[in-house]
């Protein structure tokens, strides 16, 4: 990269602001930038899953594939409350059991490998993934 011109005084690389940079750089390695994303994309197939929902509400049963659960209101409440409830445990234990991990790794080795954990966005998919 070439330094572009002086802005306030100071040069910097790649012609952009740095405040720009640095706000990129606090986004790239938050961690939870990537889960939010991924649960804002849960949201928005929940309620596409309710307007297929609505429209499929007079569909003759025998008639649906076999990927689609056909059941009671009650059914339905169980087997959501019992997928929520497990997903949630995991959740909560999967973050734990991670910090506790790192807190361990980088009092041991290098405070740097939280931020280089945190930074990589394998991580942030898995994190994301499950939550």
């Amino acid at each position: 990269m070439e330094v572009s011109a002086a802005v306030n005084g100071k040069a910097h690389l790649g012609g952009h602001d740095p405040a720009i940079r640095v706000t990129w750089e606090k986004l790239r390695t938050s961690f939870w930038l990537v889960p939010t994303l991924m649960a804002a994309a849960a949201g928005v197939l929940a309620m596409a899953a309710t307007w297929a929902d609505r429209l499929l509400i007079h569909a003759d049963p025998a008639g649906m594939p076999v990927f689609v659960f056909v059941s009671t209101t009650n059914g339905a409440r169980d087997v959501l409350s019992t997928l929520l409830s497990s997903m949630i445990t995991m959740t909560s234990l999967i973050f734990s059991i991670t910090m506790v991990v790192l807190s361990l790794a980088a009092n041991q080795f290098d405070p740097r490998l939280i931020r280089s954990f945190m930074s990589s966005p394998h991580t942030q998919f898995v994190l994301g993934r499950s939550s």
